[in-house]
C-alpha cells in the first residue's frame, strides 16, 4: 500500500519550539508542523546537530514555546522569534538562518552570496573537481542499482503527484509548460541529449526493450496511456497541433497545390515531384487497379 507524502500545511499542529544543549545552555529555536506531537523531532539545525553528534541526543531538549492555527502565521511568527539581532549578538544562540522558512544561504547578505557563488564556480571549473564529479557519478549509479532504492523514489514520486490537489496540478502543469517550452535552453539541451543517446545501438536497444515489457507487463498503463489521450483531444488547441504534425505544414511550405486532372479536387504535392504528379491519390489507385 502507497504511503501519501506529508504536507506541512495539511498537519494537525503548528508550534514553535526552543531545543536546549544541557551541556553548555546553547539553544536552537524552529518552527514544526505535524500530526503527532510524540514524533520524535528535535530540530534540524546545522550547528544544533553539530552539537547533538558531539554531545549526544540525551543531552538535548525540545520544548514548545507556542502553539499556531497555520502554517503561514508560523512562519511569521518565527520570524519575529529568530531575528538579525539575536543571531548576530546572542553567543548562546544556534541558529543560522532568519526565521519565516528562509534557508541560512539566502539570510547572507549579498557580497557574502556573491563570494560564495565565485567560489563555487571556481571550485567546480577546476582539476579536482573532476574527481569529485565522478565520485558523485559513481555513488549515483551505484545506487540506482539496487531495486530497494528504485522502489523507493518511484514510490514517492508517485505518492506525491497522486496527494496533489487539483489546483497544485494545474500550477505544477503550468511551470512545467513554461520551463519546457519549445525553444527554451531546458528543452534543447533535453533534445539534444536525446538524439545523441539514439545513436549508441545499446540504448536503442535498452529503450525499444523496455517499452515492450511495459505494454507487455501490464494493463494499466494502456488504461491510463488511452484515458490521458481521450483527454487531450478534448482540447480544440492540441487537435490543432497533431493535426499540423501529421500534414506535415513545415514541410508543406516547399510545395505547393495541383488540381487532380480525374476529380478535379486540389491535392498536396511536394516540390521534387511537382511536375510529375497530375492527379490524387485516390484516382491515381483507382487508375493503377484499373489497369
Amino acid at each position: 500500500m502507497k504511503q501519501a507524502v506529508f504536507h506541512a500545511s495539511r498537519a494537525k499542529f503548528h508550534f514553535i519550539y526552543v531545543t536546549t544543549c544541557l551541556v553548555n545552555d546553547r539553544y536552537y529555536i524552529g518552527m514544526h508542523s505535524t500530526d503527532d506531537l510524540d514524533d520524535g523531532y528535535i530540530g534540524s539545525g546545522k550547528r544544533l546537530w553539530y552539537s547533538i553528534n558531539k554531545h549526544g541526543l540525551e543531552q538535548h531538549k525540545l520544548e514548545i514555546l507556542e502553539f499556531l492555527p497555520s502554517r503561514e502565521q508560523l512562519k511569521i511568527r518565527e520570524a519575529e522569534h529568530i531575528n538579525e539581532e539575536r543571531i548576530k549578538l546572542d553567543p548562546y544562540c544556534m541558529n543560522l538562518a532568519l526565521g519565516g522558512g528562509q534557508c541560512a544561504l539566502l539570510s547572507q547578505t549579498p557580497i557574502a552570496r556573491l563570494s560564495r557563488k565565485e567560489g563555487l564556480k571556481k571550485f567546480w571549473s577546476s582539476e579536482q573537481a573532476e574527481a569529485t564529479k565522478n565520485k558523485i557519478s559513481e555513488a549515483s549509479k551505484t545506487r540506482w542499482k539496487n531495486n530497494q532504492y528504485k522502489l523507493k523514489i518511484s514510490t514517492k514520486i508517485s505518492s506525491s503527484r497522486q496527494s496533489r490537489t487539483e489546483e497544485e496540478k494545474e500550477k505544477y502543469s503550468l511551470l512545467s509548460r513554461r520551463l519546457w517550452a519549445k525553444g527554451t535552453d531546458l528543452h534543447s539541451a533535453q533534445v539534444k541529449r536525446v538524439r545523441e543517446s539514439w545513436k549508441d545501438p545499446i540504448c536503442r536497444e535498452a529503450r525499444s526493450l523496455g517499452i515492450r515489457k511495459a505494454y507487455e507487463a501490464s494493463d494499466d498503463i494502456k488504461k491510463k496511456q488511452s484515458a490521458a489521450s481521450k483527454k487531450n483531444w478534448l482540447s480544440d488547441e492540441y487537435r490543432s497541433q497533431v493535426i499540423k504534425a501529421h500534414t506535415g505544414l513545415n514541410y508543406k511550405k516547399q510545395g505547393k497545390f495541383n488540381i487532380c486532372e480525374w476529380c478535379i479536387t486540389s491535392f498536396y504535392v511536394c516540390k521534387s515531384k511537382q511536375d510529375q504528379r497530375f492527379c490524387c491519390i485516390t484516382c491515381a489507385n483507382k487508375k493503377r487497379y484499373a489497369k
